[in-house]
């Protein structure tokens, strides 16, 4: 029996590692296969990434900004844009101590409130919408919000307002004060709160197609949008996804509306997105990608100058937005952009940042300060200082023993390019000097 026992022992063992054996050649295979596949989604990926970026080498980064000037006794607001070609981004040729000066590619004048106005981007036109305007002169009465959109035509260089009829974009049919527009599917999406009302605009939600609608559409109201419980709202609209994420900064609770599923509305995502995301504040920017072992994911990457202004953190949201976390270790920025930030005295007026996608997996962050003399007016306007961080970062899938696909991102600094500029002069010989400058968009077109 000892012996029967043994030699069964044996064979139970033998048997055992025999399938042991076998599982690890079948993992070592399935492994084998998709460290090939993913090697073959690499060159793929690249071949992409190139393309795409010899596309857009003609392409430029239009800067916005927002300015309040004083003319003597008058105050005017008004639109700036200020370009740089794709090439001078890209270019290693200018040393880290020199500030090249910005020229204006379009300016727009007005006597319109923009504080609450959006700026964002449709095919090769930058859109400005939302404001008001106060009532004139010696009329008491509550401010005019704003119905007209105006648009900065890239391949013509100017400025245009809309109509009610007479143009593709058409303007608003009430006056809307605070609204954020964006593109989805080439159609324009328009959310809008009132921040001076107790109650929520009566159609907070819109959406025109240029080429096929006569007006815009109102759509369900976002759950998000409660008057001034809601002033600081903000929404992202994730570009080849088809989905718009809102949610109020530093109130639990993010919600989801699907472009191709219009009819359900606006969806609560999970806790654990709705608990993140809106606690992050300040800057954030998504890009989507694809991937053959994960699917369809987007990537957020978040910068916040105050609470940590020499890292950039990167998230991972996967396609149906239901769950939100960070991957790897933050970007590391130089020094360069602490020393950039630090006040070095209280002519510092505001600093604030953008991101831009330049293409495939290159991203710039714009950093913008705006000085204001405290002595004194200045006659040929205030400056305005940029530093232009770009990065880029590739996308490792790796294979856990479980067959399970898990993402890291690498990141490394490409290079740093300052930039300044100094606002108009309005009128001669009258002093003119800038309340306020914002950058209030980084569009590549």
């Amino acid at each position: 029996m000892g012996l029967r026992t043994a030699a069964a022992r044996l064979g139970l063992g033998l048997v055992a590692a025999s399938a042991t054996a076998s599982a690890k050649q079948k993992l070592m295979r399935r492994s084998s296969t998709l460290a090939a596949a993913d090697i073959w989604e690499k060159k793929v990926m690249k071949s992409e990434s190139e393309m795409e970026l010899e596309s857009n080498k003609e392409k430029t980064v239009y800067l916005c900004f927002f300015e309040s000037s004083q003319c003597g006794a008058v105050e005017y607001l008004n639109q700036v844009i200020r370009p740089i070609r794709l090439s001078q981004v890209n270019s290693n040729d200018d040393a880290d101590d020199i500030a090249v000066e910005l020229r204006e590619a379009a300016y727009k004048r007005s006597k319109v409130n923009l504080w609450y106005s959006n700026c964002s981007r449709f095919g090769s036109q930058i859109l400005v919408a939302g404001g008001r305007r106060r009532p004139p002169p010696g009329i008491v009465g509550p401010a005019i919000s704003r119905r007209d959109i105006y648009w900065f035509d890239t391949t013509q260089g100017k400025f245009q307002v809309s109509s009610p009829t007479k143009t593709k974009i058409k303007s608003f049919s009430t006056g809307k004060q605070y609204v954020l527009l964006g593109e989805l599917n080439r159609k324009l999406y328009c959310i809008e709160n009132n921040p001076f009302s107790m109650t929520p605009p009566s159609q907070p939600f819109q959406v025109l197609d240029p080429e096929n609608d006569l007006k815009w559409r109102s759509l369900e109201a976002p759950p998000f949008i409660r008057g001034q419980e809601s002033e600081d709202f903000t929404a992202c609209f994730l570009e080849g996804s088809n989905k718009i994420l809102g949610w109020v900064w530093h109130q639990p609770g993010v919600f989801c509306f699907d472009d191709t599923k219009p009819e359900n509305g606006w969806i609560e995502s999970p806790s654990c997105l709705g608990n993140s995301l809106p606690f992050l504040d300040h800057g954030h920017f998504f890009v989507r990608h694809h991937h053959p072992n994960l699917g369809a994911f987007n990537i957020m990457f978040h910068y916040h100058p105050d609470n940590a202004p020499l890292l950039v953190s990167t998230f991972f949201m996967p396609n149906n937005c239901d769950s939100f976390h960070p991957i790897n270790k933050p970007l590391q920025l130089p020094e360069l952009c602490y020393e950039f930030l630090e006040d070095e005295n209280d002519d510092t007026f505001s600093i604030d940042s953008q991101f831009v996608h330049l293409g495939a997996q290159k991203v710039c962050l714009v950093l913008h300060k705006f000085f204001f003399p405290s002595t004194g007016k200045v006659q040929c306007g205030n400056m305005g200082s940029l530093l232009l961080i770009t990065f880029e970062y590739d996308i490792i899938s790796n294979t856990t023993v479980d067959s399970k696909s898990t993402l890291e991102i690498q990141t490394r600094l490409l290079g740093t390019h300052r930039r300044r500029y100094f606002t108009r002069q309005l009128r001669k010989p009258d002093y003119t000097w800038t309340n306020t400058a914002y950058l209030t968009g980084a569009f590549l077109i």
